[in-house]
């Protein structure tokens, strides 16, 4: 899992894009963090006042024979064994920084 709450130590930028969902209230849950992991998503943090996860899937991680559909598929359905009510909206979130 990658959860990514500022800027990378040993780089002078960084940057990511996900397709997701904005989870609320579960940023400090390990044991929601370690279902997560399990599934193979991606994990960002809302901003560093929030205890709310962007979780998902990396676009780096689509594959050359997927299609972008399929990728979105496969992404949804690790979504809805992640949140048991299934009541969710996916959309993609790309973000980056810089320090310099």
């Amino acid at each position: 899992m990658k959860l990514r709450t500022g800027f990378v130590s040993n780089s002078s930028s960084t940057s990511f894009c996900i397709y997701g969902t904005t989870i609320e209230g579960k940023g400090s849950d390990f044991d929601f963090q370690r279902k997560i992991e399990e599934l193979k998503l991606d994990c960002h943090a809302s901003d560093q006042e929030s205890d709310d996860l962007f979780v998902g899937g990396s676009l780096e991680n689509c594959r050359d024979d997927q299609t972008m559909g399929e990728f979105k598929k496969e992404v949804e359905k690790k979504l809805k064994k992640l949140l048991k009510d299934g009541k969710f909206e996916c959309a993609t979130r790309q973000d980056g920084w810089y320090n310099g």
